[in-house]
């Protein structure tokens, strides 16, 4: 029985990642995109929008700047139906959800979306964590950059590979506790800003659209 739920819950989190960052198509200007029951976001693009209300003003639509669309022309060409603000309302999504996995220590639903080598790295921190009986509550206030910062096709045996980085600037409240639940960093739960490079990446040509978390850099 727990492995048949293991595997429902599998199935249900590389879906669930493969509508935040898939591709454009008929179906995905339609959808829907939902983070996690606990989390109540929705998140939809202007396309979606653009579906459901046809009164929207020309001034309120979104527009990318050009050079982010000229960063992915190469995967474009790979990929046809890439596109760029799909992406980045993705991207945020995935950072949220990431973030919060990480904060909870919640290592199953990290193994889902990250490299090998960057689920060890958060791995062993959150060990690090846990051996020192701590724990950490963040909270992410607003995004107040999410943007591409390079993209490039790359060959790896044989098999080529979309990979992105994309900039977030954010502000976020991280507070740390002991294992009496008392606040040992943050006492005052302020906000810092917090500015961050993410690396996504994913194979052409294969059945499977999910991009995962392959790299993190700090400013």
């Amino acid at each position: 029985m727990d492995l048949i739920v293991l595997i429902a819950l599998t199935c249900f989190v590389f879906y669930r990642l493969w509508l935040i960052l898939g591709t454009k198509t008929g179906v995905e200007r339609k959808r829907t995109l939902i983070l996690d029951d606990s989390d109540n976001v929705i998140i939809m693009t202007k396309k979606q929008q653009n579906d459901e209300s046809q009164d929207m003003q020309e001034e309120d639509e979104f527009e990318l700047p050009a050079h982010q669309n000229r960063l992915v022309e190469e995967i474009v060409k790979n990929d046809p139906d890439f596109d760029v603000e799909h992406f980045l309302k993705g991207a945020e999504a995935a950072y949220s959800m990431i973030t919060k996995a990480f904060a909870k220590g919640n290592k199953k639903r990290l193994k889902m979306l990250l490299s090998d080598n960057m689920y060890k790295l958060f791995s062993d921190a959150i060990a690090t964590r846990e051996k020192d009986k701590l724990t950490i509550e963040t909270k992410i206030e607003s995004f107040d950059i999410v943007e591409i910062d390079a993209a490039k096709v790359t060959d790896v045996n044989d098999q080529k590979m979309a990979n992105i980085t994309v900039f977030f600037k954010t502000k976020q409240v991280v507070v740390t506790y002991d294992q009496n639940n008392e606040i040992v960093e943050n006492e005052a739960k302020t906000s810092v800003l917090r500015q961050d490079y993410w690396t996504f990446e994913r194979a052409f040509n294969t059945a499977s659209l999910q991009w995962m978390l392959v790299n993190t850099k700090t400013r």
